[in-house]
């Protein structure tokens, strides 16, 4: 049914074997009503605590922290050009986040919602290689990165009969729209130099606001490029059917 759209909801909650079912949350939730987003929304809100469980019953795994063995996103023009692999990333604070907008688009296969953290941690390994003109960099190490009050726009496209590259049944694109402030760690930023590693941490921490804009665009691509791999694996099984019933 179009409902199979809304498959980002379930995404966003989880089941555990003592609480209710997870189509409980949405029990009110039938296609074609006026509110039928709304009332996602506030089962995406009340079920959130639930995430690092996972839901068992439909396979869904934990989604609070969230794990993604590799994310890899390369940039290149006349005066740069990297690569750079992110290992082994674990990220949480889903499960304190809330929803503050949710709306669906059945004609064109697509929703959109608004979220908000207060404080989501992302941490793992890196490995860096490129140049900026004249300088050249290979570096890896590792990495933990705290965002407060954190917002982002998520829209989740479904691409299931369409040819697509990379051959995912669905499409997610996430795009930073705001944040308080920032806290980063990265070892080996400057090969052995410590020292000189501490001081340019320290300075990245308080004066990142005005660069934040130059980076945000890697790091959209590299959070969705995460997240379509995972948001296909979740749910090309998911049966939205007897979540979403009809009146």
């Amino acid at each position: 049914m179009e409902g199979a759209l809304l498959l980002l909801l379930i995404l966003l909650t989880a089941n555990a074997q003592d609480a209710p079912p997870l189509k409980s949350f949405f029990a009110n939730c039938h296609p074609g009503n006026e509110d039928m987003d709304e009332c996602i929304r506030n089962g995406i809100n009340s079920a959130a605590f639930l995430m690092p469980v996972g839901a068992p019953e439909y396979q869904l795994p934990p989604f609070d922290p969230f794990f993604a063995k590799e994310v890899v996103h390369k940039r290149s023009g006349p005066l740069m050009q990297y690569k750079l692999k992110l290992k082994n990333v674990v990220e949480s604070g889903w499960r304190l986040s809330t929803v503050t907008r949710f709306k669906s688009d059945m004609a064109n296969k697509k929703l959109t919602y608004e979220q908000t953290f207060p404080e989501k941690v992302v941490s793992g390994d890196y490995e860096f290689e490129g140049s900026f003109i004249p300088v050249r960099m290979n570096n890896k190490g590792k990495f933990n990165l705290t965002l407060y009050d954190y917002n982002q726009t998520t829209t989740v496209t479904l691409r299931r009969g369409e040819r697509s590259v990379d051959g995912l049944p669905i499409s997610v694109r996430i795009v930073n729209t705001g944040v308080r402030d920032m806290k980063i760690y990265i070892s080996n930023l400057l090969r052995a130099n410590t020292t000189l590693n501490d001081v340019v941490e320290n300075v990245i921490n308080a004066s990142w606001r005005p660069f934040f804009p130059l980076f945000r665009p890697a790091i959209n691509d590299m959070v969705s490029s995460a997240f379509t791999l995972i948001f296909s694996r979740a749910f090309a099984n998911f049966p939205f059917e007897e979540v979403f019933q009809p009146a």
